[in-house]
């Protein structure tokens, strides 16, 4: 009777062993699990830090050397080294999404800034031409109204010297014919003289 009850004891003790084995096995392969989604997932972090890393260094490429120092004393940019642990990975991709963005922005700002500053020296070569046009024209203006009045005065004078010729020309014939009068008069006085000298 006892030897019964001491086996049906053992039987019991063993089914139960058997059963806490298996709920282990279950235990051990949801820790499996687990573990292999934790290296998947820190896999894929590390994918991601390097993608995110990658892009960083192209944009932080393309900033020149006081874009630089200006960034850094701005944001405190420390460099990075890799790390296996998951929370460390998660914090690092923040952080370079974060100043990816910001240099992106950055970048934006600048190339926003040189079309602007562009744009006002275009208006200001563009106002400063126009304004050149502008003088010129009115020096042209200036120059064909001299022209004209020159062209306009100098028939005047032209005019003017041509009467004073024939007026010179007619005072001089006036005196050539006063004179040629006076000699013949003087000519006739002389020959009257002598005529009545004789008698």
């Amino acid at each position: 009777m006892n030897n019964y009850v001491y086996g049906q004891n053992q039987q019991i003790l063993i089914q139960q062993l058997f059963q806490k084995i298996e709920q282990l096995m279950v235990e051990i392969q949801k820790l499996t699990n687990f573990s292999n989604q934790l290296i998947m997932n820190l896999q894929t972090q590390e994918n991601q830090y390097n993608t995110l890393k990658r892009q960083f260094n192209d944009i932080w490429s393309q900033l020149s050397d006081k874009q630089k120092i200006w960034f850094n004393l701005k944001n405190n940019t420390q460099h990075y080294t890799l790390s296996n642990e998951a929370f460390v990975m998660s914090n690092l991709i923040t952080d370079i999404k974060s100043r990816v963005s910001e240099i992106q922005q950055f970048n934006s700002y600048q190339q926003d800034y040189c079309k602007q500053k562009k744009c006002q020296l275009c208006q200001e070569k563009d106002y400063t031409i126009s304004n050149l046009k502008a003088q010129i024209q009115k020096q042209a203006e200036i120059l064909l109204k001299l022209q004209s009045d020159s062209e306009m005065t100098k028939p005047q004078y032209q005019n003017c010297f041509g009467n004073y010729q024939n007026q010179r020309i007619h005072t001089e014939g006036l005196t050539r014919q006063r004179f040629a009068s006076q000699k013949l008069f003087q000519s006739n006085l002389s020959t009257a003289t002598a005529s009545g000298s004789k008698f």
